[in-house]
């Protein structure tokens, strides 16, 4: 926390020598030792710490063998975002960002002026977080007064207040972390060059993250891969819905330096176009967090996925039936699924489609047959439900050697089983 002397306030008192409940209050103030013939302001950065110092000053005249003692005081120190040179009563409305506890003074018993002094310090206070010109001021909480005193200050803010010092606030060196490029591409080497993702590709994300704003990070990020889902009808990531793929640490940068992470997936099992996008998580740490969070996401990027240009075999589950309705325990089932050949090339040799019925191990299977381009095959089996109550899974599956899409092969399948369905 930087130490910055804000000035001096003296609280003054002339009393009259004719009664001591006449007493007259001068005028107290802030000034900003800056040098001679200078503003009194102070230049700040937001969020800056910083301490106001100033002097408790109680003075009179008095009779032999009089004193005066004031009471306990506490002052607050207002900020105000504007103030006119003129309206003390405005002070009073300002937000109050910190407190002094003065103690009570007392005078001598002289026929003399007296000064009674104490210095006070309050800690903790914070610039403002937007940049800009502020004014800051400390006012009694109450009218000074103890004893026969009487309310020596009155409710007059003038009186109350000292005349405020301006802050001038400017923006604090911040990092600002942005996603600045996103690649998509086929992590398969091709000779003649890439021929886009096909079927079957593993394919790597890439992620380029840039330090856009004027300070080093002070802490390490996260970087995250999501697939959009087809559903979303947006042009922007949804980290809450979207599908995260990956994970990857981001190590602390300076400010314009960049890094570059990639990530390897499998590849969709299904042609098509496929979005993908990326963000990096806000640093929000006070003091330490960046100038903008709204703009650690990417714009979204398509990648389509296509079938490779020579000729084969794709076998898929198309749909299964026989799973809709809530069985009983060891209730007789009978299931069915299609398989579809959706390649570019008829099948020269057979397949086979394989069944794990749901809370079971063991898997059955039955031969298939040429399915053509565009074909489909039916496949039925007869299960018994499992005794265990609650929700099994299983899978269905149709595979041949000749495919070159085997990651859309299989089809995971479940079965409620409940006492009374």
């Amino acid at each position: 926390m930087r130490i910055l002397v804000i000035g001096i306030v003296s609280i003054c008192f002339a009393l009259g020598t004719a009664s001591m409940g006449q007493a007259r209050a001068g005028n107290w103030f802030l000034d900003v030792k800056q040098g001679p013939n200078q503003e009194p302001k102070l230049q700040l950065q937001s969020e800056e710490l910083f301490v106001i110092e100033l002097q408790y000053r109680l003075s009179a005249w008095t009779k032999p063998f009089y004193s005066f003692t004031t009471r306990p005081k506490k002052i607050n120190i207002h900020l105000l975002t504007e103030w006119d040179g003129v309206s003390f009563d405005r002070i009073l409305g300002g937000e109050i960002i910190g407190e002094l506890r003065a103690p009570g003074l007392t005078t001598g018993s002289i026929w003399a002026t007296v000064d009674s002094t104490l210095t006070l310090r309050s800690s903790n206070l914070t610039a403002p977080f937007l940049p800009g010109d502020y004014f800051v001021s400390g006012c009694l909480s109450r009218a000074t007064g103890g004893g026969k005193m009487g309310s020596v200050l009155g409710a007059s803010a003038a009186a109350r207040c000292s005349a405020p010092v301006k802050l001038e606030v400017s923006q604090r060196p911040r990092p600002d972390l942005v996603i600045s490029k996103v690649q998509v591409k086929s992590a398969v080497k091709r000779i003649g060059g890439s021929g886009g993702i096909q079927l079957g590709d593993r394919i790597t994300l890439s992620a380029e993250t840039l330090n856009a704003g004027n300070a080093r990070s002070q802490f390490p990020s996260r970087v995250q891969f999501f697939l959009i889902l087809p559903s979303a009808n947006r042009s922007f990531v949804d980290p809450d819905n979207d599908l995260m793929l990956d994970d990857v640490r981001l190590p602390r940068l300076d400010a314009g330096e960049a890094k570059l992470q990639t990530i390897t997936i499998d590849g969709p099992p299904n042609p098509g176009d496929y979005r993908f996008g990326v963000c990096v998580n806000p640093i929000t740490i006070a003091q330490d967090g960046e100038l903008d969070v709204d703009n650690n996401c990417s714009h979204l990027v398509t990648a389509r996925v296509q079938r490779p240009s020579t000729p084969c075999v794709d076998l898929t589950v198309e749909s299964v039936s026989g799973l809709e309705t809530t069985r009983a325990p060891l209730e007789r089932y009978d299931l069915s699924f299609v398989v579809k050949n959706v390649g570019n090339r008829d099948m020269t040799a057979p397949g086979v489609a394989k069944i794990q019925r749901p809370g079971r191990v063991n898997q059955d299977s039955d031969p298939t047959g040429l399915i053509a381009v565009g074909e489909t095959e039916t496949f039925s089996f007869v299960g018994v439900a499992p005794e265990t109550l609650g929700i099994s899974v299983g899978k269905v599956c149709a595979h041949t050697k000749q495919d070159c899409n085997p990651r859309n092969d299989c089809l995971d399948i479940a079965m409620e089983v409940q006492e009374n369905p």
